[in-house]
């Protein structure tokens, strides 16, 4: 899966089949998922806008203020898709926490992603987010990210097109999974000499 060698950079300017990495935060930092009801309502949104756009999800991984997802376009309906997502999950979440006005930033952060380098980059750094956010050891002890599910730790979720993901890794599933495993592992390592050298 090749991608082109340059991609306009705005957000809102897609191509189809354009790949990009969108990281929609809570409004003034605020918490969007408060506990499990809330990262399984926002998963079922997601997989309704998945199909309905037919995006191709690559990536995932909810945090706390923020989520993060890996996207390829066939059809576009990047901004469309964002915005059904986005309203429908505030109306849930206003409704249950008893809150009201603006869940999210008002304009949701979205970046191309412009080589093939950089999207298998991005799909770690979604992956690795909880470690560098949270401070967990490893992503596979983080429940709420696709890591799971691209090594066959887990059955994939209906939303994420892991046949794609895998085809950009190895020529079979397995081979895909052991290969994003030591990718995952040399950006886990790159964390840890970040960290250390921090501590110094």
């Amino acid at each position: 899966m090749s991608l082109r060698s340059k991609v306009s950079r705005s957000p809102r300017v897609v191509e189809p089949n354009g790949f990009y990495h969108v990281s929609p935060r809570g409004n003034d930092g605020r918490v969007i998922f408060a506990d499990e009801d809330d990262r399984r309502q926002h998963i079922a949104l997601l997989t309704k806008v998945a199909w309905r756009y037919r995006w191709r999800v690559l990536g995932y991984c909810q945090m706390t203020t923020h989520y993060h997802l890996v996207v390829q376009l066939p059809h576009l309906g990047l901004s469309e898709g964002m915005r059904q997502l986005q309203a429908s999950y505030a109306v849930y979440w206003n409704r249950v926490h008893g809150r009201s006005g603006h869940l999210f930033r008002q304009h949701f952060d979205g970046r191309p992603i412009e080589s093939d380098r950089h999207l298998l980059v991005a799909l770690r750094y979604v992956d690795l987010n909880p470690i560098v956010v949270s401070g967990v050891f490893r992503p596979e002890q983080w429940p709420c990210s696709t890591y799971r599910a691209h090594v066959g730790l887990e059955h994939a979720p209906g939303y994420l097109s892991l046949s794609a993901f895998h085809q950009l890794f190895a020529d079979s599933p397995a081979r895909a999974c052991r290969v994003y495993k030591r990718f995952v592992q040399d950006g886990l390592a790159l964390v840890s000499d970040a960290r250390a050298k921090r501590g110094r």
